[in-house]
């Protein structure tokens, strides 16, 4: 249901953000082997979002990334650095949700609450507010830009950059935030 839902997002051009939650009390992701792990809330759903991404994780949840056998190692170094990888994975050491913040793994933290539920998406839409007047076009091209420059040196990093801001000197929106600067005023993106 979940790869239907997010092949869905793709192929819709209008879609720019995607809010994931569990309706499930206590639970998020259980992480490769829903039977041993749904218990302990543990899981890949650090792997699941990617760490180059934006999101709040909640303070009671717990991330274990112990699956090195099942690639959930590979999309990380980017994100936290490799001391930190290799000190996470072979010791299969439970992170909180402050200390994955503190490492630079997660970007907000939020309270469960006391029913065992999930907070309401209100921040998670807080954020999804400010990402949206953005254009599209120079989002994309960012996060192209810091997804792959944290894999390569950073001379082709550069290049990388240069070459996805080329992509947004023919939007309207590009022109939109220049003449929003020189009006002093915020920009509203045209979407284009």
């Amino acid at each position: 249901m979940l790869s239907k839902a997010v092949d869905a997002f793709k192929s819709d051009s209008k879609a720019r953000t995607v809010i994931v939650r569990s309706e499930v009390p206590g639970i998020f992701c259980a992480g490769a082997d829903l039977k041993k792990r749904v218990q302990g809330r543990l899981g890949g759903a650090v792997v699941q979002v990617n760490p180059s991404e934006v999101g709040p994780f909640v303070s009671k949840m717990r991330a274990v990334m112990n699956e090195i056998e099942a690639g959930g190692a590979q999309p990380l170094p980017g994100g936290i650095g490799m001391v930190l990888i290799k000190d996470f994975i072979f010791s299969a050491r439970v992170l909180h949700g402050q200390e994955a913040k503190a490492v630079g793994l997660i970007s907000h933290v939020l309270e469960q609450n006391q029913a065992g539920m999930l907070p309401s998406p209100r921040k998670a839409l807080d954020l999804a507010g400010k990402f949206l007047p953005q254009g599209p076009v120079a989002i994309k091209m960012a996060k192209l830009a810091v997804n792959q420059g944290m894999e390569i040196d950073l001379v082709t990093g550069f290049a990388i950059e240069a070459a996805c801001y080329a992509q947004t000197l023919p939007t309207k929106d590009r022109l939109e935030g220049l003449l929003a600067c020189k009006e002093k005023r915020s920009p509203r993106s045209k979407r284009e």
